[in-house]
């Protein structure tokens, strides 16, 4: 079942970060939709395609922290 929650912070440390880039690579729209932050510690998320843009984008592989919001 979905979340109800329109606005989810994701916070995540170590393997965490390779599941929010799973999670991330399977349902992209949503997290476009639905995800205003992401915080990894001590993670290094690995993703291809569209999803790797996106985190690229937001700087979370450079600096392990995202800010999707506006």
């Amino acid at each position: 079942m979905p979340a109800k929650a329109k606005k989810i912070a994701i916070v995540a440390h170590s393997f965490g970060g390779t599941v929010t880039a799973s999670m991330l690579t399977e349902n992209i729209q949503h997290f476009r939709d639905r995800v205003v932050a992401i915080a990894l510690t001590d993670s290094y998320p690995r993703c291809d395609g569209e999803a790797e843009k996106l985190l690229e984008k937001v700087g979370a592989l450079e600096t392990n922290n995202i800010g999707l919001g506006p």
